[in-house]
């Protein structure tokens, strides 16, 4: 079969020239995620190197940005379910310390008063996602190709926060817009479908969590449910042509019927966050103690 622009994206050996020019930064990753006996701690030592010799040209910003930069290009390209290197590659390389080859000590990115130490406390993704979100939200007709790219996306964040990779398992401030699309006026479109997949897929109880810390903002906890509809419905509805969601859907179904099961709720909402009222938590942080009881 003839090889097409979409797809090449949904093949794991991809090129990104496109994204990102070439640099050396670029070539390590792309080896990692290509070649089978290319492994993440190798990955993640040769970027060190890189960090090392950039603290001693001055170059320690830009070279976090390409970091970063390379890693989301990449994460837009790798199909969701074949991220599991990249997403090993982040936590190492977060978990990784470097030390300064001038000063002694840890090498840290000097930000203003702040020391961001390297790569302990970076790269951070929270910024860049409200970005490609926002950016992706402005258009109202995207390629089928595009909205593979965000919803692929959104997929890595998910799978960093279901390892609890910095402050991401408790951050709904920009994570998961599309979670909310349920209270649009708008029907929903196959690319919220998607993207709502992703979450239930690779990171259910941060979904689960996220819907049930509820405000006066316009979410609410039987927002769980209704998606759960929504997905039951699509499965038999005439949108529902596209194999690979349907795909996600009955994956995404299958991932909330067993976490309410880990969870005992069987189909109750007992965690909620009211200003007010018999049954209610004072605030989202007793909430957030109430789940991590349950392991979250």
């Amino acid at each position: 079969m003839a090889s097409t622009p979409e797809s090449q994206a949904l093949s794991p050996a991809i090129s990104i020239d496109e994204l990102i020019n070439p640099c050396p930064t670029r070539e390590i990753l792309l080896k990692m995620i290509n070649q089978d006996d290319v492994s993440t701690v190798s990955a993640v030592e040769k970027i060190v190197v890189l960090t090392k010799a950039a603290s001693q040209t001055d170059t320690l910003s830009g070279h976090a940005n390409i970091v970063t930069a390379t890693l989301i290009a990449l994460a837009k390209r790798i199909p969701h379910d074949k991220q599991s290197k990249l997403v090993e590659f982040t936590v190492r390389l977060g978990q990784t310390t470097v030390p300064d080859p001038t000063e002694g000590g840890e090498l840290c990115f000097h930000a203003g008063i702040t020391k961001i130490p390297f790569w302990s406390g970076m790269p951070e993704f929270s910024e860049h996602l409200s970005t490609e979100w926002l950016r992706n939200s402005r258009v109202t007709h995207r390629s089928r190709l595009g909205n593979l790219d965000y919803a692929n996306l959104v997929a890595f964040y998910a799978q960093l926060a279901n390892v609890k990779f910095r402050n991401l398992h408790y951050d709904s401030s920009w994570d998961n817009p599309q979670l909310r699309q349920m209270y649009n006026k708008t029907s929903l479109s196959s690319q919220d479908v998607r993207v709502a997949c992703m979450w239930f897929i690779h990171s259910p109880r941060k979904a689960w969590a996220d819907i049930h810390i509820t405000s006066d903002d316009g979410s609410h906890p039987k927002l769980w449910r209704a998606w759960k509809r929504h997905f039951r419905e699509y499965q038999f509805s005439d949108d529902g042509s596209d194999a690979e969601l349907q795909i996600c859907v009955a994956r995404a179904l299958d991932n909330m019927n067993k976490t309410e099961a880990e969870l005992e709720i069987n189909g109750s909402v007992p965690f909620v966050w009211r200003n007010r009222g018999k049954g209610s938590y004072s605030s989202p942080s007793d909430l957030i103690r109430s789940i991590e009881k349950l392991g979250f």
